[in-house]
């Protein structure tokens, strides 16, 4: 049956018509219920979902309906939700009419009963719709429904985030602090350039440790947090270091002592505390923010 004669087929019974899913849907006395063509074009099923406070109705009960009714043929169930064969016909108008009765033999020998509309995932009598989940149609109340969905979302964003290698973490973490730590050594002569260079070490390490690791956890914050500090610090040293060497004639190791011995001495001057102050706060705050950035994502 085309679309179009479902669509008039569901005008005419004063129902909805999905296109996409090609049902006929609806509710009467209470009960919810929908309608497709199964194996020829003119032979229909009906299907509801229905049970007592007991729990599903006894197959026994549904399988009577089908004797009292002259248009329903016979039924499958499945815990709450249960499907009934039509009487076929090829004419339209007569189709129409055999799918009134049935919904109206249905609803009626259901209400009759003490036969409730539930939810078939949790049993629960309530205002249940019908919903459509990973392309299955399914009588659920709202409340189940946010639930399947919401399982179904944090199972999506399980598979989907990658596992986190943190050994290979770290040791990203170092490489991207000793290429940031590089650029202090090189650019640390001015404060503006112990700024830029504090916020490169930031950026590399967590990058590092990034794309090593795969992902990004509060481990590799903490990692990250700890090396991008204490690198930056080093080779802040270490350029007072060279400038020292080159000076004194020294070799870069006396002058790296002299420097620390000097530094805890407080013989060194204010620009000396200005530049590696402003170079260490910039770093731990341009970390900060990126950690804060990138952490979103998982």
């Amino acid at each position: 049956m085309k679309k179009k004669e479902l669509a008039d087929l569901a005008l005419g019974l004063g129902l909805s018509f999905d296109e996409k899913q090609e049902i006929i849907y609806g509710k009467r006395r209470g009960f919810t219920f929908y309608a497709e063509p199964i194996m020829a074009d003119d032979q229909f099923a009906i299907f509801f979902s229905v049970g007592s406070a007991e729990g599903p109705a006894p197959s026994s009960l549904l399988a009577a309906l089908t004797d009292v009714s002259e248009v329903l043929l016979r039924h499958e169930q499945a815990g709450h939700c249960v499907a009934y064969q039509v009487l076929n016909s090829s004419d339209f108008e007569q189709l129409r009419s055999i799918l009134q009765e049935a919904i109206e033999d249905s609803t009626r020998y259901f209400e009759a009963r003490g036969l409730v509309n539930v939810c078939e995932k949790s049993g629960s009598a309530g205002d249940v719709g019908l919903y459509q989940v990973k392309g299955e149609l399914l009588f659920l109340l709202p409340s189940t429904y946010q639930e399947l969905t919401a399982a179904k979302s944090r199972s999506r964003a399980g598979r989907s985030r990658p596992k986190e290698h943190y050994m290979l973490g770290i040791a990203g973490a170092f490489l991207g602090s000793l290429l940031g730590s590089l650029s202090v050594f090189i650019l640390a002569a001015s404060g503006i350039a112990a700024i830029m260079a504090g916020i490169l070490v930031a950026v590399l390490t967590l990058k590092g440790y990034q794309k090593f690791a795969k992902r990004l956890s509060l481990f590799g914050a903490a990692v990250s947090l700890l090396l991008a500090p204490a690198m930056s610090l080093l080779a802040f040293q270490l350029q007072n270091a060279q400038t020292l060497s080159r000076q004194e004639g020294r070799t870069i190791f006396e002058a790296f002592d002299m420097v620390n011995h000097a530094a805890m001495a407080g013989q060194v001057s204010g620009q000396y505390w200005a530049n590696g102050a402003a170079m260490l706060l910039v770093s731990v705050i341009a970390l900060l923010v990126a950690i804060s950035a990138v952490a979103e994502k998982y």
